[in-house]
């Protein structure tokens, strides 16, 4: 036999393996830091597929009974006395081949047992009666000590059975359970019951636990049809017409359907992925490339059609190819509602620390500002999370939708917690918070807020709602309420809403974290986009100071000095310049 060709390279991704059937071997293809090694695929223990098992670095392990092999040697781990059958590979012209009657150049030959067969024990409890057992029923065998194993042989046909090592042993045995654990591999065919255990040789035999026919089955990995329909218009007219053509998963060519043949080639799990070059990680898998219709367009015309194509594809906000950027912390739900598990149960401890005596203990003036800040909160808060929907829902990949969506998630959390907060106030203050949409509507503080909020909910264009949103609005409000308005809080002795306010700060550090990411690779692909944004900076900037220093009046009456106030206004337009700075470099437009 010669090499074969397997596979192309490109579709075998670093950090992942695949299964192949190569002149009648199971193959397990690794790829790993840029090399590609080739193993039978099976377990040492029980023959158990090891494409089906996991792949953590360099360490393979078995989804059976989790024996772990060094992918790099085809070593055993765990334990350490097993050892994998590998194949000579080598890659060519973009192509993996694999001679499976050629053992890898680089590891010794195996010793040659001709047609003995039987198994490999290592040393456990009733081992000694397991070997003595098989010398009895087998005359012809050979036992040969390998220091950490013992390799027992028979020709053509070994036998061990439950009642032989009970009568030596003088009591029960688990002979199932136990031959499992102590015998790592074996050589022929299998057949293993509760009673017996029999090893056979045959012509075709290979290592591993595959049973034979009236034994315990493993499968063998038969290629299965894998349709494929080729359309194209009938010559002469606009007919669609639909040609079925079949091929092996495998790669093998299509068979014959009285219109030609077509070589098919494997589609990969996740093969629209493959340009990675590696494993996709779970966030790829839960994030990459599900809007369709941003490419092609939606299936039916409606009028959501044109309000995608006016609002999304005519953003002056542009990039060549949205899904090469990737959120830093690559959240998915799965890390998202582990990681804000730890952060309520904070928040809700904090929470719950909070008596009758905390809330009577805070000053007259204090409730006030609350009523007056704290209640109508809830409002704004509300925009933010519809605008960071509404920026989700038009992004045009699914990476943005993703982690808008979140923070439209964070948003809620903030104002539920802002809510049971305010209900608490209200068991020992009965009339907190009962003016609060009147407050939020007619208070001068919150005009100039509530304009900018209600207008950015009314902006179409999804490029100009990020930018209006990430980095001029909300780097002034996160910093205006969560930090400022929280030193104010612990200064009336407030700091239980210091240390809430903080914990809810985290979401916001997010926020600016992955939109920031998001602008800086928009502007490295696409660089007319930066006066763009520029400029709608410079639109937005202006209405964000004023709405800031509106609340002027709550840090006076706390605090009588006005440079108080002049400190944390300070305060709050360097932290949105430092922002836009990082992204941007210094600008006319840099200061809110």
């Amino acid at each position: 036999m010669a090499f074969r060709p397997i596979i192309a390279a490109a579709e075998l991704w670093d950090g992942d393996m695949i299964a192949r059937r190569v002149d009648g071997q199971d193959v397990l293809l690794v790829r790993l830091n840029g090399v590609v090694y080739a193993y039978e695929n099976r377990c040492a223990h029980q023959g158990v597929a090891l494409s089906e098992g996991r792949l953590d670095g360099y360490v393979l392990t078995c989804r059976a009974h989790h024996w772990q092999y060094d992918v790099r040697v085809g070593s055993g781990i765990n334990p350490a006395t097993a050892c994998l059958r590998r194949f000579a590979v080598k890659v060519e012209d973009g192509t993996v081949f694999v001679d499976v009657n050629a053992p890898s150049p680089d590891v010794r030959d195996t010793e040659d047992v001709g047609d003995g067969v039987g198994p490999v024990l290592i040393g456990c409890q009733g081992g000694h009666a397991v070997l003595e057992a098989i010398r009895r029923l087998n005359p012809s065998v050979e036992i040969h000590k390998r220091g950490s194993y013992t390799r027992v042989l028979a020709p053509r046909r070994c036998m061990v059975t439950r009642r032989a090592i009970e009568d030596i042993l003088g009591q029960s045995f688990d002979f199932r359970a136990e031959l499992e654990i102590m015998m790592p591999s074996f050589k022929g065919r299998m057949r293993l019951d509760d009673d017996e255990a029999v090893w056979t040789f045959e012509d075709d035999a290979m290592s591993g636990a595959e049973a034979s026919k009236t034994g315990r089955s493993h499968p063998e990995m038969i290629p299965n049809a894998m349709p494929s329909f080729n359309d194209r218009l009938r010559r002469g007219g606009d007919e669609a017409i639909s040609t079925f053509e079949a091929g092996a998963v495998t790669g093998g060519t299509a068979s014959q359907t009285g219109r030609g043949q077509k070589e098919l080639t494997q589609k990969r799990t996740y093969w629209h992925l493959s340009d990675l070059g590696r494993k996709p990680t779970d966030y790829d898998i839960a994030t990459s490339r599900m809007h369709y219709w941003t490419s092609r367009g939606f299936e039916v015309k409606a009028p959501v059609s044109e309000w995608y194509e006016r609002y999304q594809r005519g953003s002056d906000l542009r990039c060549r190819d949205w899904d090469q950027w990737g959120d830093p912390r690559q959240t998915t739900y799965t890390t998202y509602t582990t990681m804000q598990r730890t952060r309520e149960a904070f928040v809700s401890g904090l929470l719950d620390s909070i008596g009758d005596d905390y809330d009577r203990g805070l000053s007259p003036q204090w409730v006030a500002v609350l009523d007056r800040v704290l209640a109508p909160l809830r409002y704004p808060g509300h925009g933010l999370q519809m605008v960071a929907a509404y920026i989700g829902k038009m992004a045009p990949s699914t990476h943005i939708t993703i982690a808008a969506t979140f923070q439209a998630a964070d948003e809620m959390r903030r104002v539920q917690r802002i809510a049971y907060r305010m209900r608490q106030l209200q068991i020992t203050h009965p009339e907190f918070g009962s003016k609060a949409q009147h407050t939020w509507q007619d208070d001068p503080i919150w005009q100039p807020l509530r304009e900018i909020i209600e207008t950015l909910l009314v902006t179409w264009d999804w490029g100009e709602a990020l930018v209006a949103l990430q980095f001029v609005l909300k780097p002034a409000f996160d910093e205006l309420f969560m930090t400022q308005f929280g030193r104010l809080a612990r200064a009336a002795g407030d700091d239980v809403l210091d240390r809430i306010f903080f914990s809810l700060n985290e979401d916001c550090a997010w926020h600016r974290a992955w939109s920031g990411s998001l602008i800086q690779t928009a502007i490295r692909d696409t660089p007319e986009s930066a006066p763009v944004i520029e400029g709608w900076i410079e639109n937005w900037a202006p209405r964000i100071s004023r709405a800031v220093s509106a609340f002027r009046p709550i840090f006076d009456e706390m605090l009588p000095s006005g440079a108080h106030f002049a400190t944390a206004l300070s305060e709050i337009e360097q932290f949105g310049q430092r922002y836009r700075e990082s992204l941007f470099g210094p600008s006319d437009v840099s200061s809110v």
